[in-house]
């Protein structure tokens, strides 16, 4: 499964194996829904706030119980994280890189990198080799 991610021009531009490896995505319901599954399904009617993982959730991507029965968090499986410059057609390649998936975790994100302090947790979404272009 691909991972799309639509960026700015300028986080676009500097997504580039050697230099900007990685891209956040705010802990909101959405990216839950998209990036998560809970007790290995999707569970998108869980309204996961920024605040309830600060609290619940450890480096090693489980929720930590705390009377809660929510059970076990953990990412999708993707291959490939499509990044797009906004939303081009598809035959523009200028406007598409396409990477290695390396994995998600939830961690601090470095400010020069797009994240907008140095205390806010984010999905940070973690970009290996550059792919070739398939159909």
């Amino acid at each position: 499964m691909k991972l799309y991610l639509s960026l700015i021009e300028k986080w676009f531009t500097m997504t580039d194996p050697n230099f900007k490896t990685e891209d956040y995505r705010n802990i909101t319901p959405y990216w839950c829904s998209r990036l998560l599954l809970f007790n290995g399904k999707k569970q998108s009617q869980y309204f996961w706030t920024q605040n309830y993982f600060v609290r619940k959730f450890n480096p090693s991507s489980k929720l930590i119980q705390q009377g809660l029965e929510l059970g076990e968090i953990t990412f999708k499986e993707f291959s490939e994280n499509v990044m797009t410059w906004g939303y081009p057609n598809a035959e523009d390649t200028t406007r598409i890189k396409r990477f290695k998936h390396n994995g998600i975790k939830v961690s601090l994100g470095k400010i020069e990198w797009g994240a907008e302090d140095s205390e806010t947790l984010y999905f940070v979404i973690k970009h290996g080799e550059r792919s070739e272009k398939r159909r």
